[in-house]
């Protein structure tokens, strides 16, 4: 009976089993689990290349980044390099502006100085001839006092100039 009796556990053991694999078939298909797993797997796989184009990219961009670093020294050097020009070039030409302007005054300072020079100048000899002439018409006057003769050659020599001009 022992036999008989493992037989039927077997067998029903057996039955059960398929049974089982049966009812699982049927829910599989029911709720369409395989259809839902394959979406699963596609999913996930999608996910995973969208993962790897987005690391590939972000490898992309950190090897651009790293060019455009590592260009920054030369870049820094040249912007240096035409600062230190530029600044060169302005003091270059501020200094030659401002030899150019030191000349103009210094030429302008001489014009004035020789102008003032011209009418100081001018106002000393128009100074030194009145005076000049208001000694002589002291020194007429009183040699025409001290000698009334010389007043009379003198109202004498006039008359002729008067009518030598007629």
């Amino acid at each position: 009976m022992d036999i008989l009796n493992i037989n039927n556990i077997l067998e029903s053991n057996v039955i059960n089993f398929i049974i089982m694999l049966a009812l699982i078939w049927l829910i599989f298909k029911s709720c369409k689990l395989g259809d839902k797993l394959q979406k699963a797997v596609n999913e996930v796989k999608t996910k995973i290349d969208n993962s790897t184009n987005a690391k590939d990219k972000s490898i992309q961009e950190l090897e651009n980044t790293r060019k455009i670093i590592s260009n920054i020294p030369n870049e820094i050097k040249e912007i240096e390099d035409l600062g230190e020009k530029n600044i060169l070039q302005i003091e270059e030409k501020f200094s030659l502006e401002s030899q150019k302007i030191i000349q103009k005054i210094k030429e302008n300072t001489e014009k004035i100085v020789a102008n003032k020079e011209f009418k100081i100048k001018s106002n000393l000899s128009q100074k030194t001839v009145l005076a000049s002439i208001e000694l002589a018409k002291k020194h007429v006057i009183k040699l025409l006092n001290e000698k009334p003769e010389y007043h009379e050659q003198f109202l004498q020599k006039s008359i002729e100039e008067i009518n030598g001009l007629k």
